[in-house]
């Protein structure tokens, strides 16, 4: 079973209510949010996989990519061992944390939108609305959850997220391709019409794992 993932997967649903204050905002939040992916696995010098979460400066809680990035990289993992058992195991897992970051598609058009805060890894970079990088995130992961539950034979998770990813396509053309290239978000700012470095990531994960670039495409 490929380690990293699997030891994030075990922290997915614990959580550590213990309050601190976040150094970027100055807001006070629990260190560990249930049922998401932490940042990282804890600090070497005090109780790694005991207190995850090490980094001070935001509450990644509410970060758009590391529930995306988890399952991307579960599909990529079965996509290179074919070990359906850890796909089994992984399942439940990716369920969940796709479900927490459901709610961050604010108008249900299939797409998750941005808090207009820095939410993401590019951790000082202000993103609102539908947005380039973690759309494609979103993108991608709605995708591979469609292949993983195919692989499962879980048709109603299947039908669910097939549903999902026509909506979120057709949202994420219609709001952020600009006739050239895809905006770095789709909020009207200055920076808006931006190219992100890492805004075709979901994209690569698709190639990296033998998928239809197709089925990403509206």
């Amino acid at each position: 079973m490929p380690c990293s993932v699997s030891c994030a997967a075990v922290t997915v649903v614990n959580e550590d209510v213990q309050l601190r204050q976040y150094l970027m905002c100055g807001q006070t939040a629990q260190v560990k949010l249930k049922n998401v992916v932490p940042h990282d696995i804890g600090d070497p010098g005090d109780e790694p996989w005991q207190r995850v979460n090490a980094y001070l400066m935001h509450d990644t809680a509410d970060w758009k990519d590391l529930n995306l990035k988890f399952v991307l990289q579960v599909y990529r993992d079965y996509y290179l061992t074919h070990d359906s058992l850890y796909l089994r195991d992984m399942w439940p897992v990716c369920q969940t944390v796709m479900e927490s970051e459901l709610k961050f598609d604010t108008d249900n058009d299939g797409l998750i939108e941005n808090g207009g805060f820095a939410d993401q890894t590019y951790d000082a970079w202000v993103v609102h609305g539908a947005s380039a990088y973690c759309g494609g995130l979103w993108l991608a992961a709605v995708c591979m959850m469609c292949k993983m539950a195919e692989v499962l034979g879980d048709a109603e998770i299947q039908q669910k997220y097939m549903a999902i990813l026509s909506k979120g396509k057709e949202a994420f053309e219609r709001m952020l391709w600009n006739g050239k290239y895809y905006n770095y978000d789709s909020s009207g700012s200055h920076t808006s019409s931006s190219i992100m470095s890492d805004q075709c990531a979901g994209q690569w994960f698709l190639g990296a794992c033998g998928l239809d670039q197709g089925e990403f495409e509206v």
